[in-house]
């Protein structure tokens, strides 16, 4: 899934979450920042990229990400800001000449236009729904309903996780199609990720 790209991070890490499973109510329940979460979830759905609301402190977005486990992909994103010239290549067109430009754009810049910003929230309902189906998978209640081939809690599952690896497919391939340099977003690592991620979903 999704979150399984990021295994030493908190929502990443079946074992890490299970401190924060309540058998009473068969659900997990993190009290957290939820300004702050829309962030974390953003992290998971961008390739690892991050934005803090400009509401929320220094010292309160970084107690958040130390919690979550991202705060060394937070160093590691800051740090590459700094490398510039790498970066401008794949930068978004602020005059798009021609329709590859143009796609580039709506798959990086959701201010783009408004198809940009219909695609950026169907990719914020993807990943909230994989982060959902990725916890709700490890509750024993729902465990035992999916190892029943017959029910149809297996096949809500099933259809639900194959619209977003789908979805997470076409945008992959896309960025790669359409990106200014490509030798510059193969050696990117988290799209090796992705694609590693989605692969193995898709051939099942």
């Amino acid at each position: 899934s999704t979150l399984e790209r990021y295994p030493d991070t908190l929502l990443g890490n079946k074992f890490l979450m299970k401190k924060y499973f309540n058998p009473e109510h068969n659900h997990y329940f993190l009290e957290r920042h939820k300004l702050i979460f829309s962030s974390v979830l953003y992290f998971y759905q961008s390739d690892g990229q991050f934005y803090k609301p400009s509401c929320v402190s220094t010292d309160q977005f970084d107690l958040e990400l130390k919690f979550f486990g991202l705060t060394s992909h937070y160093k590691d994103f800051v740090a590459s800001l700094d490398n510039e010239p790498k970066a401008r290549k794949n930068a978004v067109h602020e005059n798009p000449q021609n329709l590859v430009e143009r796609l580039w754009n709506f798959f990086k810049d959701p201010k783009s236009s408004q198809a940009a910003r219909i695609w950026a929230i169907f990719d914020v309902v993807a990943i909230t729904v994989a982060v959902i189906l990725f916890i709700v998978e490890t509750m024993p209640a729902v465990k035992e309903e999916l190892e029943n081939p017959n029910k149809v809690v297996k096949t809500t599952f099933f259809v639900a996780e194959t619209i977003c690896v789908l979805f997470f497919t076409v945008e992959l391939v896309g960025r790669l199609i359409c990106c200014p340099d490509k030798i510059v977003f193969l050696k990117t690592l988290m799209n090796w990720i992705d694609f590693i991620t989605i692969i193995p979903t898709s051939y099942s």
